[in-house]
């Protein structure tokens, strides 16, 4: 079962296993225009992160699975929570 949940950007930690690579800025950017004009249509998909990672990372409280584009464009200025 899925929960919605509201969490500040800073608390995502991007994945280093994201087999895209890392995100285009210009992708961001437009990422970032589409959600301040229509809102953040899509969910990111998080998961909590493990107590090892929490030792590591102390940072952050969870790990982007899905949605690396729209969490950058969330980061930009003007936004900060992101709906996972």
């Amino acid at each position: 079962m899925s929960t919605l949940l509201v969490i500040h950007t800073s608390k995502i930690m991007p994945n280093p296993d994201n087999p895209r690579g890392p995100v285009n800025p210009t992708e961001a950017q437009t990422m970032a225009d589409s959600m301040k004009e229509v809102g953040q249509k899509t969910e990111v998909r998080v998961r909590p992160l493990t107590e090892e990672e929490r030792t590591k990372f102390p940072t952050y409280e969870y790990l982007l699975i899905g949605g690396h584009v729209r969490l950058a464009g969330a980061k930009l200025p003007g936004w900060r929570p992101c709906r996972p």
